[in-house]
């Protein structure tokens, strides 16, 4: 049985690299790392994976908690015209492997 951190290491790690870096599958990329950016919200609640109405906490507590998503923290607040979980930030996502 795979691990969470198994599951980092292929999925987020190597998985999405791989996505991003494929000739047309760039664009499609931004949706799965919205996804993942919630799986890892995720690992840091007290909730179960599959509690129902907290998607956007886990988003929003992922890019604040986690070190990998510090310049990304100046979006997720209200106010700013650019929120994190609404739209895509004019510099764009950078993803750190």
């Amino acid at each position: 049985m795979a691990t969470i951190k198994d599951f980092i290491d292929t999925t987020i790690l190597h998985d999405l690299n791989t996505m991003i870096q494929c000739p047309g599958l760039q664009y499609l990329s931004f949706g799965v790392m919205g996804s993942l950016i919630e799986f890892l919200g995720a690992c840091h609640d007290t909730c179960g994976f599959f509690e129902e109405g907290v998607s956007e906490k886990r988003f929003r507590a992922a890019i604040c908690k986690l070190d990998s998503f510090s310049a990304y923290r100046k979006y997720n607040k209200s106010g700013n015209g650019w929120l994190c979980y609404e739209t895509v930030p004019p510099s764009g996502i950078v993803w750190e492997a």
